[in-house]
């Protein structure tokens, strides 16, 4: 018996490429499925990121805010506290001269006193009445400027400390 070669039918031949394409193409579906799955796993990761870097971004900026404001109000204590110590220099000044005034008017009396004049003496002493209350008025005034730059410059000190 010889045997004859058999042909083959050219529909089962494009049937077994046709259920060959199909695998192929369920396993390319199940490699693009496993792909989109480890895609989402990822995309989720880099959006918990992103979440947690703008929350720290939030929080660098309220910190950030905070040191300003902590920083402008000690700038603007400072600068308070200059001006505090200029107008104590001008009370301590204007002490100073409201002094001399009266030193000088005492001295002139002496001097009149020691002359032998002493209704002239006595009469220079009794004018120096408006200028030693106005001495210590200016000392009242310079006392109470004094005492507010120490106190602003206990706030600085207190601003500073909790900084």
């Amino acid at each position: 018996m010889t045997r004859q070669p058999t042909r083959r039918s050219a529909s089962g031949w494009r049937a077994r490429l046709g259920l060959w394409g199909g695998t192929l193409a369920a396993l390319l579906g199940v490699v693009l499925a496993v792909v989109g799955v480890i895609g989402f796993a990822s995309a989720s990761r880099d959006n918990a990121s992103s979440d947690r870097a703008q929350a720290g971004r939030h929080t660098l900026n309220v910190e950030q805010r905070q040191i300003d404001d902590a920083r402008s109000s000690v700038l603007r204590t400072a600068n308070q506290l200059a001006m505090d110590v200029q107008s104590v220099n001008r009370a301590a000044g204007d002490v100073e001269s409201t002094l001399n005034g009266v030193v000088v008017a005492f001295n002139q009396a002496v001097d009149l006193a020691d002359a032998g004049n002493l209704d002239g003496a006595r009469a220079a002493f009794g004018t120096q009445a408006d200028p030693i209350a106005g001495l210590d008025a200016k000392s009242m005034q310079a006392q109470a400027t004094l005492a507010d730059a120490q106190q602003r410059l206990a706030e600085l000190q207190a601003k500073q400390g909790a900084s």
